[in-house]
């Protein structure tokens, strides 16, 4: 009889401790988390035309300080929904080339960068420690740029939505720390320019449709419990954009946008609220 009760007391004992560690090791996958943006911004235009190649025919350099907000929520079955915004105002170094003498001058150019994106998916759990998250969705860029505002420069914007897709995986290595990778790929759909020639005294401001390209990002993400409701979420990330060539304006018949290629390499430093978690 006291076999039996000894027996019975382990077992308690032992479930409820599996009970609790798998409590401790569970994925926090409800909240939202504000915090600053640190990277670098790499963006440069290539000319491509008969008889003229010129690779760098502009380029701007700087370092960003800026805003995000991340937020997720995961409901019981698995399925989840999330959000990422992030905006930032910064001048860059300009240096750019004469296409007929090759002269290179330099300036300040200024800049309004914005991210929207909503994306849903789903989650694979394997024994609680590595979740694999399967994801799509849509997001929108919005970028003002005011080109050499010091010597005769003009605004120009641009805007495209993206198609997204993609994958995280996150390990979880403590009761209180997990890492992952995400790897999502973003296609450009509906993209447009607007040039603001009225900037230096032309009589119209005109839209063209730019070349749509697909870029892609990758993230490793390390997220900190600091309680119960409240951690710290650090990414870091390369973002990799190109656009593709633009067509040249019906008004003037001599205006176009260049291929580019922007590297964004950051850190985002997130303070995270939990809520309704497992």
């Amino acid at each position: 009889m006291k076999t039996k009760i000894i027996v019975r007391y382990f077992l308690i004992n032992a479930i409820f401790i599996f009970i609790l560690n798998s409590n401790l090791f569970s994925f926090r996958t409800n909240y939202f988390a504000p915090g600053i943006s640190l990277y670098s911004f790499d963006y440069s235009e290539t000319i491509d035309e008969p008889g003229q190649y010129i690779e760098n025919f502009s380029q701007e350099l700087g370092v960003i300080l800026g805003l995000n907000l991340r937020f997720q929520y995961e409901f019981k079955f698995n399925l989840f929904i999330a959000a990422n915004i992030e905006s930032a105002f910064f001048p860059t170094s300009y240096s750019g080339k004469d296409t007929s003498t090759l002269n290179v001058y330099t300036s300040i150019s200024n800049h309004f960068l914005n991210l929207f994106e909503l994306k849903t998916g789903y989650a694979f759990y394997i024994k609680n420690k590595v979740r694999i998250a399967l994801f799509t969705g849509i997001g929108y860029r919005y970028w003002i740029r005011w080109i050499n505002p010091e010597i005769n420069g003009y605004r120009e914007d641009y805007s495209w939505l993206h198609f997204i897709l993609g994958i995280n995986i996150n390990f979880r290595i403590s009761k209180s720390m997990n890492i992952g990778i995400e790897f999502s790929t973003k296609i450009m759909v509906y993209s447009l320019i607007k040039f603001y020639f009225t900037d230096i005294n032309l009589d119209k401001d005109v839209s063209v449709n730019l070349g749509n390209k697909t870029n892609f990002r990758i993230e490793i993400p390390i997220e900190y419990y600091l309680s119960k409701k409240y951690g710290l979420m650090f990414i870091l990330w390369y973002n990799n954009s190109k656009i593709g060539r633009s067509e040249i304006e019906d008004y003037y018949k001599m205006y176009y946008e260049p291929d580019s290629r922007t590297h964004q390499v950051g850190l985002h430093v997130n303070f995270v609220f939990y809520f309704n978690n497992k």
